[in-house]
């Protein structure tokens, strides 16, 4: 989430200075991918590793737990 928030953030600020010198936007320029564009995609992935390093720490202190009871 945390760079996901910068990405829209950058994306704002930065998109007039990105623009070209006459500072409009054509229309091959209005069809390219913005970053705030990747932002759901950003979170997707941003869930999906957090998700995976939760089950991953889970799975480790279940093993732990377990053999600690065991001895």
């Amino acid at each position: 989430m945390f760079i996901a928030y910068h990405v829209i953030i950058i994306d704002k600020a930065f998109r007039q200075k990105l623009l070209p010198e006459g500072g409009s936007v054509t229309s091959s320029e209005e069809q390219e991918p913005r970053l705030a564009e990747l932002v759901p995609k950003m979170r997707r992935i941003g869930n999906d590793s957090f998700s995976e390093y939760l089950e991953t720490r889970t799975s480790q202190l279940h093993q732990l737990v377990t053999s600690a009871n065991g001895t």
